[in-house]
């Protein structure tokens, strides 16, 4: 009875998209949403993450797992630099291993990334389960911004007020992952559907008026025309998108410039939170074990010095590959790095570039290491780049052959 429970669920390989969307959904913790914190409590998205983590990787992998193990060298080092940051926390601040490592449980969603390898989503469920997202997460941001923003739990910690009209939900980095693989596909077929999909996860991004994101977003979509191949057709569509694209920022000039001097009077403000962050990052360094192993994750019952920061506007996820050496060290920092590098120097490979694009673009100011969903991020990246890099991502979605081939070895694994 078991095996044939076993076989029908492994056979349903169209539910995967749905428990990816579900997990982004998690990693936010259901966006923080009051009457959902009630029932599950203050961590429960978390905690039901990590139960369909394993879910996944119990029902849903593959016998050949151990052909990529080699993908999982980052994943090491990775752990490696974690585990490390534990002796200086250890000698400056007498916070035991045992305590370090409870303190950076939080670290196990990175777990997401030896499941992807293990289970092997492809292409086209991964694009299905960042669309179906990102219709949920503007349904969350239309329901917070014009029917009740007491919705959210804590609006300091969960809300982001980028901008002077729409407050933002934690989950925005999946619709830029959403909207890189629009373009990708966009890339492969330039057709209205394709089309609409970028638009519709552009203006969400948009909508958000987060700067990281919306930054982003133009670096990628430039790069995916310069490297796209016209046609006269595509030409023709292209000078219809940037005639409405144009339309839209003329439309919209006040609130980007809002934007704009919002940004620039931030950058002038010495007590702007990000500039004091960032003095205290490279102010506070002394000792060679602190420059290469960091400081580590201070629990606050052990000494209660990341409060005093947070209460001094101080935060080392606001300066983001700089918090994290500061808090980590130098393994974590380059591990990502030379990751990123990869992805740009790999060929033919718009998504692996447009990632981390984005990352670098983030990487002044977006914490990687703090929330389930960036670190979901770099998960959904290092296996994309390694799939990608092999010919494996695209394969059975682009050639009818190999897609048929694909659903043979689905059904034989279910035997």
């Amino acid at each position: 009875m078991s095996k044939y429970v076993w076989g029908v669920v492994r056979k349903k390989r169209r539910l995967i998209d749905v428990w990816l969307c579900v997990l982004m959904i998690l990693s936010t913790n259901f966006f923080e949403l009051v009457p959902i914190i009630r029932v599950l409590g203050v961590d429960g998205g978390y905690t039901f993450y990590l139960i369909t983590l394993f879910i996944l990787f119990t029902f849903y992998r593959k016998k050949h797992i151990r052909e990529y193990l080699p993908w999982m060298k980052p994943f090491w080092w990775f752990m490696i630099g974690i585990l490390l940051s534990c002796i200086p926390a250890l000698i400056y601040y007498g916070q035991g291993i045992g305590r370090s490592l409870i303190a950076n449980r939080h670290m196990l969603f990175f777990c997401a990334f030896p499941v992807f390898i293990a289970i092997r989503p492809t292409e086209r469920e991964i694009r299905s389960s960042l669309y179906a997202f990102s219709i949920v997460y503007l349904a969350v941001i239309l329901l917070v911004n014009f029917v009740d923003d007491s919705l959210i739990r804590i609006p300091e910690y969960a809300i982001g007020h980028e901008g002077d009209y729409v407050y933002t939900v934690q989950g925005f980095r999946y619709v830029v992952l959403g909207m890189v693989m629009a373009l990708d596909r966009m890339m492969y077929k330039f057709n209205s559907k394709n089309l609409f999909w970028f638009f519709f996860l552009f203006g969400i991004i948009f909508l958000v008026q987060n700067r990281t994101a919306l930054l982003a977003a133009v670096v990628i979509s430039m790069f995916a025309i310069w490297d796209m191949k016209m046609s006269a057709r595509k030409l023709l569509l292209m000078t219809v998108v940037f005639a409405a694209a144009l339309f839209l920022v003329a439309m919209t000039a006040s609130q980007w410039g809002l934007l704009y001097d919002e940004t620039i009077t931030q950058l002038s403000d010495p007590d702007y939170n990000r500039i004091k962050s960032m003095n205290y990052v490279f102010a506070h360094r002394d000792g060679f074990i602190r420059y290469i192993l960091g400081d580590g994750f201070i629990s606050g019952n052990v000494n209660p010095i990341l409060q005093r920061l947070a209460e001094e506007g101080i935060y080392h996820s606001d300066v983001g590959l700089f918090g994290t050496w500061h808090q980590y060290g130098l393994i974590p920092v380059l591990t990502i790095l030379v990751c990123c590098i990869k992805g740009l120097a790999a060929k033919k490979s718009f998504i692996s570039k447009s990632i981390a694009i984005y990352i670098l673009v983030g990487a002044a100011t977006l914490s990687y290491f703090g929330l389930a969903e960036t670190l979901m991020l770099l998960a959904f990246f290092q296996y994309m780049y390694n799939t990608d890099r092999i010919g494996e991502l695209h394969d059975n979605i682009y050639d009818p052959v190999k897609k048929k081939a694909e659903r043979g070895r689905y059904r034989s694994l279910a035997r």
